[in-house]
């Protein structure tokens, strides 16, 4: 497949379905078996979470405190584990889209993995600057950071598949998106709602379950039902395979400025006649 192209909006979100379409059943084994400790993790501390949140209310002094000491810690885990799987999911995604684009058609668990890991830190650093200059840009006024919200949207792919350092990624951004930010916005700004469209899908069955115990005014209990735990953790789960769709989304953002500012597929063509000739 060809993914150094210039698409419009249709072909960007058709063009990332159609690709992990044709790879899912090689990309999801290697996905699952880098990341399952972590959303494993994730998802019992989250269950803990959701045991432990009446406690707090509950009980005398001794055992507030004690059962809000908890709901603190189970808080703290999951926000943690959260967070470490959203970067291992942009990193996968964007290494196996890396082995790809050199060719490989049989990718590796191992080649992707090693990858994953031999970076790991470079992309919490480089999520940690962008968000820093996102939140520092909202209390000056709310049109920087949108602007910068757009501009470091690319900023993992740049990373990853021009195998660059976080500071030169963050420079690399500006430059890519240069004359390019308004309809980058429009296309991120869809694949947005897009992606809430999908994981609202994914919360229908807990939406309405919970509706149905507000009306008979059992909500209080509610929190301690298994149906409930258990659709909230389906919940959970649907929003990191999204997350994995969201990230594919972005690249294919990605390969279409590339293509627009460098003609890299189109090069990459003529190249490949050549040598036939």
């Amino acid at each position: 497949m060809e993914l150094y192209k210039i698409r419009d909006l249709g072909g960007i979100i058709s063009g990332a379905f159609k690709f992990i379409r044709e790879e899912s059943e090689n990309f999801f084994s290697i996905y699952f078996r880098i990341i399952w400790v972590y959303i494993a993790i994730a998802l019992l501390s989250q269950f803990f979470l959701l045991q432990e949140a009446p406690l707090g209310i509950e009980g005398d002094g001794g055992l507030e405190t004690f059962g809000i000491f908890r709901y603190v810690i189970f808080t703290m885990i999951t926000t943690v584990m959260g967070y470490a799987v959203n970067i291992f999911t942009a990193a996968i995604v964007l290494n196996y889209l890396k082995c790809y684009l050199e060719g490989d058609r049989d990718i590796r668990h191992e080649k992707v993995r090693k990858q994953v890991y031999k970076r790991f830190w470079s992309y919490v650093g480089l999520s940690i600057l962008t968000y820093l200059i996102i939140v520092i840009s909202a209390f000056i006024l709310l049109l920087p950071m949108v602007y910068f919200a757009i501009v470091f949207a690319l900023a993992f792919p740049i990373m990853i598949l021009e195998d660059i350092s976080v500071t030169d990624a963050m420079g690399r951004c500006f430059t890519l998106i240069k004359d390019e930010w308004w309809n980058t916005f429009g296309t991120v700004l869809v694949i947005g709602l897009v992606f809430v469209v999908l994981a609202l899908s994914f919360g229908v069955p807990l939406y309405i379950y919970t509706f149905i115990f507000e009306g008979a005014s059992l909500y209080q209990i509610i929190e301690k039902d298994p149906i409930h735990i258990g659709l909230s953790l389906l919940m959970d789960v649907g929003g990191y395979f999204l997350n994995s769709v969201f990230i594919f989304m972005l690249a294919f953002v990605y390969f279409d400025l590339h293509e627009k500012k460098y003609k890299t597929g189109m090069n990459g063509l003529i190249e490949k006649i050549g040598a036939k000739f």
